[in-house]
């Protein structure tokens, strides 16, 4: 988060407004106990805890959680967690003056904490994404005050989760001189992943502190989450904001002895006693998130080079170049048209006339070319076919049903696919649907896509699968495969799944072979003559 770079110059909250995915019982059940538990006598109890100088007992709390947690101490000022006089200094303990540099550039924000950014984006109008399918309103989070509110309506927002491992002080992500604070009073229930999944509106219901700052013309705004078992929060001017006796919405000085509160970028602001989340908030057109943070940017492309293999033909070269693109709120179908609309303008950029595009589904190209059934035909007649079309018979006997599909696919079926036309082929069996959905209608089929040519497949595209559960369960299924065929697995994506497990919006994606596609709509009838530097002069 160091690289983003400033461009300079009510409680009551609305109902969730859009499905959630399917929680587990589980998790539906963490979430019901949290519903009933005592929230805040708990917190308060852990807050007690916490504070206890008595040796036997902090050192137990604080054995038990390195234990559990493993906590990094190597960049702590103190790395004897033993030495400290209760858990909640071992909590909120200080790091070494160089252990969290700042930015080398002076207008690039640093991050306030450590921890993990489970969204970050746009604020759309005043709302905010804290789950996949839910969303919260600045109206909620910031407690009706009207002036913020107005200030950072569609501006940006990053949602920062400390875990109990982490380092768990607030630090200023730029210089600025406070200008409101308030206490807000609420719920403390867990801002996990689960929790965020499942209760709406969670960070608009929790106890939280808000902290609003200008630095010339760029105002920020800092809102501190409290949470189940956080046993205080507090600022360097307030000192302890919560827990507090009562419980009622209060306006905290900004000022004292007529100075506003004030601190230079990476300096301490606050902490948390025991995990949290920070909810960081610019106004619209302040600054700019680093191309690295995706979540919320909306359709997103790539043109970039791929090395794949060796392999080397007509229409392969070891180093190609590849054309992949996401469109939000976007089903599969359209994504086929913008994929023929783009062809039609690389063949009139070349002085040739685009071509009509036609979509059959997978299981009718195997009907018409090979007048079978491809979801119905039994393995041994698969077998017989793929040996009939030239495979050998050791290999063929050896393949999966998929493989033999893909065989047949790529040697008979494609080559007589996309005769003066871009043909999009849909609706490919489950078992190949790779990072696709399954159909709704018809769960044996995937939504994916491929686009052929002239016999040539051009682009492959997905309806995006944003269930990390069972996209999981796809890669161990891959890799037990390939381990019974004897070949070696594939490391499974784990930032993938994370990124699916921290929430993707419906989406579309295609992925062109942009050499392959300038190839056909150019005529060229060799990849060679289109590339400047085949493999062999590379």
């Amino acid at each position: 988060m160091s690289d983003i770079v400033p461009s300079r110059p009510s409680e009551t909250a609305a109902a969730p407004d859009g499905a959630v995915k399917d929680l587990g019982a589980a998790a539906r059940a963490f979430i019901a106990l949290q519903h009933v538990l005592p929230q805040h006598g708990i917190s308060r109890l852990i807050h007690a805890a916490a504070r206890s100088q008595t040796p036997w007992f902090k050192n137990l709390l604080i054995q038990q959680f390195v234990r559990g947690f493993r906590p990094d101490l190597s960049d702590a000022l103190v790395t004897d967690p033993l030495k400290f006089e209760s858990f909640n200094a071992f909590f909120t303990r200080a790091l070494r003056a160089d252990a969290r540099p700042l930015p080398e550039d002076p207008l690039a924000l640093a991050c306030p904490v450590d921890g993990t950014i489970s969204e970050i984006g746009m604020i759309e109008g005043e709302r905010l994404l804290q789950a996949k399918g839910r969303h919260y309103t600045l109206d909620a989070l910031l407690a009706g005050r009207q002036p913020w509110i107005e200030r950072f309506a569609g501006g940006l927002f990053a949602t920062i989760y400390l875990a109990p491992y982490n380092y768990h002080r607030i630090h200023m992500p730029t210089a600025g001189v406070l200008r409101e604070a308030w206490y807000v009073p609420g719920r403390l229930f867990s801002v996990n992943r689960v929790t965020a999944d499942g209760v709406a509106n969670l960070f608009a219901r929790n106890e939280r502190v808000l902290c609003f700052f200008e630095d010339g013309a760029l105002q920020h705004g800092l809102a501190l989450i409290g949470a189940l078992n956080v046993g205080s929060m507090e600022t360097v001017w307030h000192g302890e904001v919560a827990p507090r006796k009562s419980r009622t919405l209060t306006r905290l000085e900004a000022a004292h002895g007529g100075s506003g509160y004030a601190a230079r970028r990476g300096e301490e602001m606050g902490r948390f006693n025991m995990g949290s989340t920070v909810i960081l908030l610019f106004p619209k057109n302040s600054i700019a998130w680093a191309e690295g943070f995706a979540s919320g940017r909306g359709d997103i492309y790539q043109l970039c080079r791929v090395v794949r293999g060796d392999e080397r033909g007509r229409l392969h070269n070891p180093e190609f170049t590849l054309l992949e693109w996401y469109r939000g709120g976007l089903g599969f179908d359209p994504l086929i048209d913008e994929v023929s609309a783009l062809l039609d303008r690389l063949a009139k950029a070349a002085g040739r006339d685009g071509r009509s595009l036609r979509k059959i589904r997978y299981r009718e190209a195997f009907e018409q070319v090979l007048g079978i059934d491809p979801l119905r035909i039994s393995l041994t007649a698969l077998v017989k076919l793929a040996i009939d079309h030239g495979l050998d018979r050791g290999a063929a006997a050896e393949l999966g049903r998929d493989a033999l599909l893909d065989f047949l696919m790529g040697v008979v079926i494609g080559p007589t696919l996309g005769k003066n036309e871009w043909l999009a082929v849909t609706h490919y069996p489950a078992s190949q649907a790779a990072l696709a959905k399954l159909d709704p209608l018809d769960p044996r089929l995937a939504l994916r896509f491929e686009v052929y040519a002239d016999g040539i497949e051009l682009a492959n595209g997905f309806e995006e699968l944003a269930d990390a559960a069972e996209q999981r369960a796809r890669f161990d299924a891959d890799n037990r495969e390939r381990a019974a065929r004897g070949l070696p697995l594939i490391v499974i994506d784990e930032r993938l799944l994370a990124a699916l497990a921290a929430g993707l919006p419906h989406c579309s994606g295609v992925a062109v072979g942009f050499d392959r596609a300038v190839m056909v709509a150019s005529g060229a009838q060799r990849i060679d003559d289109i590339i400047a530097f085949p493999i062999e002069i590379a």
